[in-house]
Order: structure tokens, then sequence, then C-alpha cells
């Protein structure tokens, strides 16, 4: 029986470099193939596979191509055309071959050793991304969606602070289902245009002179002209002498350290001469309160105490100061708060 002899000369792989299009999923492969040295022409079925060794193992892909056309021997093939690669085939580790069969004989050898162009190198560093080397500006917006992103996979460890802001989030994206017990304290929450309020710490004792002083202060930002309602309250330690007068003086200002009258009402927290018994007293929360008028923007008060006591050892604790603000549409209620004096202050007095 006569048998042919067939051998091939492989031309090359191409691969095409497309710059800024999607990534083409066949490969062109070229060859020469001759029968005694008579070059091929006529089509002939042409059977592939890939390996991942030189010799022997089993195919990692396979393909057969029909009426393949030769010219002059030369044969070209879009491999991946008739059976699509899988996904993993160029991926994972490991050398890739390829073998070429003519219908009816065997595997011709040698197989063909896969290498790559030089521009695909460059490819090799989606593998090997250094650290923080992807950066917010890498990112295109939107181009991350809640789908790429695993559940509890971002942590606030992972957050920067400041850097998620209002326009990062959706409107009631937050929710109380969202937020930790006790996550949201008084200093997390801005005062809203037109309140305002301070307090002092109830376990600090704040010593009192013979001037006047401002024990604590707020901001008020009026969103316009109108009136702004102040309320200043503390708690009052007085060290007496029998026969002397105490008193603790407080007011509201908008300038620190005013302790002056009559422009506005005081608290007074006072023990009088005639007290029989010297020593050291705790006085209930004493109160002022006053009503301002205002301009468009941020006007600061102050609560200022003055002590005129003969020991002048007098303490206040638990400052506390809030502003409301009242627009001029509401000025008759503020002419009514301020009953003429402007506000409202109290005395306390130990006899009575």
């Amino acid at each position: 029986m006569k048998r042919s002899r067939f051998s091939y000369i492989v031309l090359g792989l191409l691969f095409p470099w497309l710059a800024n299009a999607q990534v083409p999923t066949t490969i062109s492969y070229q060859g020469r193939m001759d029968s005694a040295g008579v070059p091929i022409k006529s089509p002939k079925n042409l059977s592939f596979g890939i390996y991942s060794a030189a010799t022997g193992g089993t195919a990692l892909w396979t393909e057969s191509q029909s009426s393949v056309p030769f010219t002059s021997g030369v044969f070209s093939v879009r491999l991946g055309s008739v059976t699509p690669f899988p996904a993993t085939l160029f991926t994972s580790a490991g050398e890739r071959w390829l073998g070429v069969t003519l219908s009816g004989a065997s595997e011709m050898t040698p197989r063909f050793l896969f290498t790559t162009s030089p521009y695909a190198l460059r490819a090799l560093r989606v593998d090997s991304i250094a650290d923080n080397a992807i950066t917010g500006a890498k990112i295109a917006d939107g181009a991350v969606g809640t789908s790429d992103v695993a559940d509890n996979a971002i942590t606030s460890a992972k957050i920067l602070d400041g850097t998620i802001a209002t326009a990062d989030m959706a409107d009631n994206a937050v929710t109380a289902a969202k937020l930790a017990a006790s996550a949201v304290t008084s200093a997390k929450i801005a005062d809203e245009p037109g309140v305002a309020q301070a307090k002092g710490d109830p376990n600090t004792l704040q010593a009192l002179t013979s001037s006047g002083q401002a024990m604590i202060s707020v901001t008020l930002n009026a969103p316009a002209a109108g009136y702004a309602l102040v309320m200043g309250s503390f708690k009052a330690f007085i060290s007496h002498v029998v026969g002397a007068m105490d008193n603790v003086i407080a007011k509201l200002s908008t300038t620190s350290g005013d302790v002056t009258t009559p422009s506005s009402p005081t608290a007074v927290v006072r023990v009088p001469s005639s007290w029989p018994t010297g020593g050291d007293y705790f006085v209930a929360p004493a109160c002022v309160m006053y009503i301002f008028p205002v301009s468009a923007g941020s006007t600061t008060f102050y609560l200022n105490i003055v002590e005129t006591s003969s020991t002048g050892n007098d303490a206040i604790t638990t400052p506390n100061i809030s502003v409301v603000y009242l627009p001029t549409a509401y000025g008759a209620v503020a002419t009514l708060l301020q009953s003429g004096a402007g506000g409202t202050g109290f005395t306390t007095d130990l006899n009575k």
C-alpha cells in the first residue's frame, strides 16, 4: 500500500494589536503543508488541539475545520471560530502548545509553542498590581456597582475619614437600621440655622471672680434679620460667712464678660447676711432669659457670671446656653416675651 508523507511549516500566529478596541476571541494561524515535497493545493479538513505539554497529554481545547483552502501549500485559519476557547485556557499557569492534524493522518510534529507579542507583555501588569496602585481617580464614576462588591467587603477601616460626602449618598440611603446603637452623638449633629446650644460639664467646678467672665458661649446662624430667644442656666456653689451678703450674678450678653445693668435682666443666687450658719452651700439651678434683635448671619452669645462674696470662693457648674431664632413676623411674640424689660431673670434667695 502506498503511503503519503506530509510535512508542514508554521508560518505564524497573528495577534493583531487593536488599540481601544474589544479584545478578539479568535487567533489567526497560518501554515504551509506539502505531500512528498509537493505543495498541497486542494481544500483539506484540519483538526487543531491545544495542550499543556509539547508531547502527549489530553487536549485542553479542540476544533475541526472543513474544506480549509490551500494556495501553493499555504493555509490560513482562525482558531476558535468553530469552537470558542474556554475562558481559562490562557489565564491558568503553564505553557500552551498547538497541535495540527490533517484528516486521515496522525498529528503533525512538533507541536507549536504559543508565545506572546511584545505589546501583550503589558498585560502582565494586570496580574501584579501593586498595593494602592488603583486610586479613586483611576475608577470612573459609576464603574463599580453594588453587585461588584461582596457583602461586608468594605469596612469602616477601609474608608478614609471625610471621603464620603453628602453627594455620595442617595436620598434616604442611611436608615435607622444602618446606624449602630449610640453611633450618632450630639457632636455628630450640626446645629440647624436658627438653633444652637452649648452644654457645660456637670462634673467640673468653674471658679468665679469679682469681675465678670464668660462661663459658656454659643454662636447662632440667623437665616435673616429677626430675634434670638436666649436662655441660660447654671448651678451655684456659695461659701458663706455669717453677717456677709453673698451674691452670684449671671447675665446674658453679646459681649464676653459683660455684667453691667440694666441692659438685660440678671439671674441672682444669694445667701443673705442674716443667714445664721456659715459654710458651703449648693444652690438649685438658676436661669435667665432674654430676647435679642439679630441681623442675618452669625451672632455669639455669652453667659457671663460674677461673684460679690466676702470669701471669694464661689463657683458654678453645669453652665448651659440655648438660642432659638424668631423671624420678624413673630415680632409680637418677641415683644410679649421681652415684657418691656427685655427678658426675665430669677433671684434664688436662701432665706425664702
